[in-house]
């Protein structure tokens, strides 16, 4: 009710819109929070601490290609930001098939941006090399897999002994598991 009668003094209040999402998000509102998030966009596209809130929001109602867009928004708003391409490679990745080389593409980027210190999206790229060998896409070389995951298999062997080594063997044998896959 308060927030109400301050948008009708000035319907482009951000602050009042942001609470209003706030509220009902705390009150497990979700589908109205998310309703609210999406009407605050329309306003204010620029948002990307907007756009990451809606995400999560669709995220927490597994409404994964409509987080997807929002993450796309994101990588569009920052497209340095390493953190961003391997969220929307995960959200990629969790919608499977089809969307399996998409999911690699970010993993691939994230890498790109960080080159060091960066498991999950060393995790990610090694994953989705070895879902392509159940989910065949005409467009993904063989050849590009294997290497790709050659790659990750070597930082992340690099990494856990540096980092983990008690976590090394175990690493190390899902990537192995992950390879002979790969090379069938």
């Amino acid at each position: 009710e308060i927030y109400t009668g301050m948008l009708e003094e000035n319907p482009a209040n951000q602050l009042v819109l942001k609470r209003q999402v706030c509220v009902l998000k705390a009150q497990n509102k979700i589908p109205a929070a998310i309703k609210c998030l999406n009407n605050y966009l329309k306003q204010f596209q620029a948002d990307a601490n907007a756009w990451q809130e809606l995400a999560d929001l669709y995220l927490s109602v597994s409404k994964y290609e409509a987080a997807a867009f929002c993450y796309e928004e994101l990588v569009l708003a920052n497209p340095t930001s390493h953190i961003n391409h391997c969220r929307l490679g995960e959200i990629y990745y969790t919608l499977g098939g089809k969307h399996i080389a998409k999911a690699r593409k970010y993993f691939a980027q994230s890498l790109e941006l960080k080159k060091t210190n960066n498991a999950r999206a060393l995790h990610g790229l090694a994953a989705c090399c070895h879902a392509n060998t159940t989910f065949k896409d005409r467009n993904v070389r063989a050849d590009v897999t294997a290497a790709l995951h050659e790659y990750a298999s070597e930082e992340l062997a690099k990494l856990y002994s540096e980092q983990s080594p008690t976590l090394l063997p175990k690493v190390e044998a899902i990537l192995e598991t992950q390879r002979a896959a790969i090379e069938k």
